[in-house]
């Protein structure tokens, strides 16, 4: 309210889910900007320095912007405490310079990633033209638990009246909890599985993935139907373009796309930090951010696929908040080396604890 609501002044899409959330908004924000766009894109957290949360076609925005944001949010927030509001917490003060930001620079859209969980984060002040949720799993159920039934309903709260959702959610009882709040609020909802298909295979010789997009009679769109190459790496990438493609068919008259922009768009995303592929020296690294059991399971799925019955050395490393062993378990193979590092955190979790989980894997 004191920054004059910068939020109400560009569309929004708004994404939330326990993993894939950064790599499906960054497949909508590379497709909005191939179709001619000027794209804002915020998440969460950085891999190096803060101005990466705030994107604006393609590029973190300088410290300078970052600066004038916050100093601008800084004088509301002086506003909001004088008028008896509480102190802003430090993802308060993110959303709202990127809210102000994206509204400075006059973005023609914007890609806005839940914090945790959907209700209470503080993305929730929008009012989007389509919301996102990707999976429901283990994660954050401190704060949006303790059951994943809960964490589901947190997720489902991004929903709104009359503004569309797509989700890649599985059948069964989470599913049902979005659907039955989608009907609560008025919220047309669609479901993978229900509204569209996706079949997919690696292409090893030009490291892609290739993608099969089959949308069915319910979702009444095949503009986008067809067969797309994806940048982004692994198996699980092919739900993630699916959600994305279901996306863009559901905005199809608002945004009539080009079949040929969204293959463009796949085809070059960039989201660093998830299953990257890194040569260097003769050697092969490969760098992924996975942090819960299904973030495990979708990193092991992807090193199945592109390095089939190879011995890995993996070189992990923990918050004091995560419960490896879980982790651990989806992750290792018996022919697995594995080296613990203490990560440069003041949340980090000591090296002699991440020995100790590690031990069991050295021994098989």
């Amino acid at each position: 309210e004191f920054l004059d609501h910068p939020e109400k002044k560009i569309p929004m899409i708004h994404v939330t889910g326990t993993n894939g959330k950064g790599s499906v908004s960054s497949m909508f924000a590379e497709v909005f900007r191939c179709y001619g766009l000027k794209v804002g894109f915020f998440s969460s957290p950085h891999l190096k320095d803060y101005p990466e949360r705030i994107n604006i076609q393609g590029n973190p925005v300088s410290w300078q912007l970052l600066s004038e944001g916050i100093l601008a949010v800084a004088g509301a927030a002086d506003k909001w405490k004088s008028s008896g509001g509480g102190e802003p917490t430090e993802f308060d003060v993110l959303t709202a310079s990127a809210f102000w930001i994206f509204a400075k620079e006059e973005v023609d859209i914007a890609i806005i990633e839940v914090g945790i969980g959907g209700t209470y984060d503080s993305t929730n002040v929008i009012q989007p033209i389509l919301t996102v949720i990707t999976n429901i799993a283990e994660d954050h159920l401190d704060k949006c638990g303790p059951e994943l039934a809960d964490l589901a309903a947190h997720k489902a709260g991004i929903l709104k009246s009359g503004v569309p959702m797509v989700s890649t959610v599985l059948p069964g009882p989470h599913r049902e909890i979005i659907r039955n709040q989608a009907k609560a609020v008025g919220c047309p909802a669609h479901f993978s599985g229900e509204d569209w298909q996706v079949e997919g295979q690696p292409n090893f010789a030009f490291k892609r993935e290739r993608l099969i997009f089959k949308p069915l009679p319910s979702l009444n769109q095949d503009d986008l139907a067809g067969e797309y190459s994806l940048s982004l790496l692994g198996p699980h990438q092919y739900s993630n373009a699916g959600v994305v493609l279901a996306g863009l068919s559901v905005l199809q008259e608002r945004y009539p796309f080009l079949k040929k922009t969204a293959e463009i768009g796949l085809n070059q995303t960039v989201w660093p930090g998830r299953f990257e592929i890194i040569e260097k020296n003769g050697q092969i690294f490969v760098v992924d951010g996975a942090h819960n059991p299904l973030g495990a399971e979708a990193l092991r799925a992807g090193l199945d696929e592109w390095f089939a019955d190879q011995a890995l050395t993996f070189v992990v490393g923990f918050l004091d908040d995560k419960e490896p062993e879980a982790f651990l378990e989806k992750l290792h193979r018996g022919n697995d080396q594995w080296i613990g590092i203490q990560p440069d955190s003041d949340r980090t979790m000591t090296q002699e604890r991440i020995m100790s989980y590690l031990a069991p894997c050295q021994g098989s």
